[in-house]
């Protein structure tokens, strides 16, 4: 039987594996075309560790690149031991990844509009996970998730996608 400890590292893979699916550098850029000199955004600037932690209800740990060669995602947590903490998870993605999952009908989650952030927006809510919500403001799309650790009481699904705009119309305003 599997251990808390092997079952929140297989979580924290799978929410890292799955931000860095939904990254495509190609499109994240709203003014500058691809190019191996073009302009490459970075996902710790678009919120501070004073949003996180508002968010979080708990200090967070400063913005760390997910994977750390990269700077199109980022990952704020209340603790090193990754398991334990609640953390935040922000990443840019594509228009067209935007456009697929908000038009093609999925198994695997739900998309729920949303209004209030960005140009266009919408939650990806999962039958047993936490939502993401994914925002696209002109042509910049990113990803934000709040994410529950196993030491503190878990936020519902409701509080969660509150959070999560709150921290969406925080990061819009940095794009």
């Amino acid at each position: 039987m599997p251990t808390q400890r092997t079952l929140a590292a297989a979580a924290i893979a799978a929410t890292i594996l799955l931000s860095a699916w939904r990254i495509n550098p190609v499109n994240v850029s709203p003014t500058v075309p691809h190019s191996p000199t073009a302009f490459a955004p970075d996902a710790c600037t678009l919120l501070t560790d004073a949003d996180v932690t508002t968010a979080l209800e708990v200090t967070t740990l400063p913005g760390k690149h997910v994977p750390p060669s990269s700077t199109l995602g980022c990952m704020w947590a209340s603790d090193a031991n990754l398991g334990a903490a609640r953390r935040v998870t922000l990443s840019y993605s594509s228009v067209t990844a935007f456009d697929n999952a908000k038009s093609h009908p999925n198994t695997f989650f739900t998309v729920v509009p949303v209004s209030g952030v960005g140009d266009d927006a919408f939650y990806e809510v999962f039958k047993s996970d936490s939502p993401y919500l994914v925002v696209k403001q002109g042509t910049t799309v990113f990803t934000v998730r709040v994410l529950n650790g196993l030491k503190l009481k878990a936020f519902g699904l409701d509080q969660e996608k509150a959070k999560e705009l709150v921290l969406g119309q925080a990061a819009v305003g940095r794009v």
